[in-house]
């Protein structure tokens, strides 16, 4: 096709500049625009070396344009580079026929990205002579006719698509299906001490932290809620204070923790940013999550913080808490706050790959554990202990995943040399160590009873193990042998079998010192032993206050229904609360209720709905005096009295307004029709 007329005073350099580049002998030779391109159709090629389909389409691209030069067509490409380098451009540019926009030139080619809208690659416009846009999408143009028989080409558009209308709606509907149907769930991300602090110099590992905020912001574009617990603030402290040890006195510890907390989380706020993330600092200790209330409160204030796509960094209060600094390096932690937000997922990230049946670092012949199932029948080496900078180990992180996996938490252990291994689990790799949550996972309060801090132990034979865990019911005296720690009256313990393992944790009635005297001994022997100023039904906890950390046999306790019933009337309560002096209780025989057999099996005897031993005094704590008793008694008949006479006001004033109403309706008229 000849060229129009209007193209002979036209300027190609209107458009390309003076200068392009073309191929001669191996070597880039440049050439002037307007000798390259005056009078040909010119086709514009977006195009890169690292995109796949540029580098299918380009060959095909060849083709077409040698056939056309050999039919005499006048047409010649000017290839716009994407690529990334200079040695990228100079690679895939060697293999092309045509000429080429110099890769120096950015600005020319972001302009000419802009002016042809140029939304994805490869793109392919074609040119007139006099720069007129004879098709937008040559490339599709190409594709249907690579001999060029209908060139040069009009009017071929982007290939046709949903109406917009269609895909918001489409989209619209997932996004509602997501957030109110399955909403979902937290991934929570533990980084450890001896992951983020250079076991030889002390200091801080950037490069694995600005690995482990990639991911984060990964996950996060996937849609995940991720909250990060974070180790290394005394670590972080050590090294801004030239320590090359870490300290052993507490008050030392909670002095690096404080300088360390503040140039961790600067860390953590510039990466996050430079990846487009807003993150939030968030300080727990294990008393905050005691209390209920501030429990449900940090709940909710983490789960506003993941529904703003803020990615909360929690790490404990060390400057103030105790305990923490003593054991678990945030392992305890890490997985109390995967239950706290109902996480589906806990990752703990530490210098080891998987949990291993030996040590790895000085047993060849360890072998990696890819799954767990049942935590107690567990056979690995947890004896390593943490670093120098860090005072976790592998029994801390078996600990976290007892308390995960009962409130229905997948916890895997993982490497920290390989962040993005998180990634690859989440799609169904085989990475790291895989503990399975029970099927029955813990709700509400006893998902709570998870997170308070355990005081101290209460060991139990086997008979009472089985109570509790197979026939959920309470545990007794007679079937304890063993209590390790100081711990007060409704202070949270673990229950541990035989050997030790924890199978429960729990709030004691009574304080470790009372334990020990009531350890091993039957209902009957209580008032005996403890003397007639406590008042106890022998439960030393109730059923509703256990949490299994261990899966049991399924079973159904209809007697825990019928003492917690709401059915349950006031005068029964008020009965129970008031049935005998303390005196007469310490004087009566022991009764079929008191053998021995009944507290082994746990049954759970006159406990009323608020955990009270029937008497205004929680159970087992020192009860009123026969004075206060007769007391009591008297002003609950005076209240009794007064409820009757007012019962009795309310009947007469009922009458009376009944009656006043049968007068007016004979005294009034009919009322009158509607018109």
């Amino acid at each position: 096709m000849a060229a129009d007329a209007s193209s002979d005073s036209f300027s190609w350099r209107s458009l390309f500049a003076d200068r392009l580049v073309e191929n001669r002998g191996g070597k880039q030779v440049e050439v002037a625009v307007d000798e390259a391109l005056k009078g040909k159709h010119v086709a514009v090629y977006f195009s890169a070396h690292w995109c796949p389909p540029c580098r299918a389409f380009t060959p095909q691209l060849a083709n077409t344009y040698s056939k056309l030069k050999k039919d005499g067509k006048e047409l010649e490409v000017v290839f716009v580079s994407m690529d990334r380098n200079q040695a990228q451009f100079d690679e895939y540019f060697g293999s092309m026929l045509w000429t080429a926009v110099p890769f120096r030139d950015d600005q020319l080619r972001s302009v000419l990205s802009r002016k042809f809208q140029v939304q994805g690659i490869p793109h392919l416009v074609l040119l007139a002579p006099d720069s007129t846009v004879l098709c937008g999408n040559a490339r599709s143009a190409v594709a249907a006719d690579p001999n060029g028989e209908k060139f040069p080409w009009h009017g071929a558009e982007e290939p046709k698509s949903w109406p917009v209308p269609w895909l918001l709606l489409a989209f619209l509907v997932y996004w509602l299906i997501n957030t109110y149907f399955f909403p979902p769930k937290a991934k929570v991300i533990k980084i450890g001490t001896s992951s983020l602090i250079n076991e030889q110099y002390g200091t801080l590992n950037l490069s694995i932290l600005s690995r482990i905020c990639e991911v984060v912001r990964d996950l996060h574009a996937q849609g995940h809620h991720v909250i990060l617990v974070s180790s290394g603030a005394v670590g972080v402290g050590c090294q801004r204070l030239g320590l090359s040890e870490r300290p052993t006195k507490l008050c030392q510890k909670q002095v690096m923790a404080a300088i360390g907390q503040v140039h961790l989380m600067r860390n953590y706020e510039d990466t996050f940013n430079a990846l487009g993330l807003t993150c939030a600092q968030v300080l727990l200790t294990l008393d905050n999550l005691a209390d209920r209330s501030q429990y449900i409160n940090a709940r909710n204030t983490l789960t506003e913080l993941l529904a703003y796509g803020t990615i909360p960094v929690v790490n404990e209060n060390d400057t103030v808490a105790v305990q923490e600094l003593r054991f678990g390096d945030n392992d305890t932690l890490s997985a109390q706050v995967a239950t706290l937000v109902e996480a589906d997922y806990l990752f703990l990230m530490t210098d080891v790959d998987a949990l291993y049946t030996a040590n790895p670092k000085i047993d060849p012949t360890a072998t990696p554990i890819h799954v767990v199932e049942d935590i107690s029948s567990l056979t690995a080496d947890t004896s390593t202990t943490g670093t120098q900078w860090g005072t976790g180990g592998m029994a801390t992180k078996l600990t976290a995943a007892r308390i995960a996996t009962a409130a229905g938490c997948c916890l895997v252990i993982c490497t920290s040399a390989k962040p993005e291994g998180i990634v690859e689990i989440l799609a169904g790799a085989r990475q790291g160590t895989r503990f399975i949550p029970l099927q029955q996972s813990l709700k509400g309060r006893k998902r709570w009873l998870l997170t308070v801090p355990v005081r101290g132990s209460i060991w139990m034979d086997a008979g009472a193990m089985h109570a509790i865990r197979d026939r959920h019911k309470s545990l007794f005296p007679v079937g304890v042998i063993k209590v390790a720690g100081e711990f007060s009256a409704q202070d949270a313990v673990s229950l541990c079998d035989e050997s030790g393992q924890e199978i429960a944790r729990g709030l004691s009635i009574f304080d470790s010192k009372e334990v020990s005297l009531m350890m091993g001994k039957q209902t009957h022997e209580l008032a005996a032993l403890l003397g007639s100023g406590y008042h106890t039904d022998g439960e030393l906890i109730h059923r509703g206050n256990l949490a299994l950390l261990l899966p049991g046999e399924e079973h159904h306790d209809s007697s825990e229904e019928d003492d917690h019933s709401p059915k349950k009337g006031l005068r029964e309560k008020l009965a129970q609360r008031f049935a005998k002096p303390p005196a007469e209780a310490a004087a009566a025989p022991a009764g079929p209720a008191d053998d021995g057999d009944n507290d082994v099996s746990g049954s759970c005897q006159a406990s009323s709905e608020d955990g009270t031993n029937g008497s205004n005094t929680p159970r087992g704590r020192p009860a009123a005096s026969a004075s206060q008793y007769q007391q009591q008694q008297q002003q609950l008949g005076a209240v009794a009295c007064a409820a009757e006479q007012l019962r009795q006001t309310h009947l007469a004033a009922a009458a009376a307004a009944a009656a006043a109403a049968a007068t007016h309706r004979e005294l009034s008229p009919l009322p009158r029709p509607l018109c």
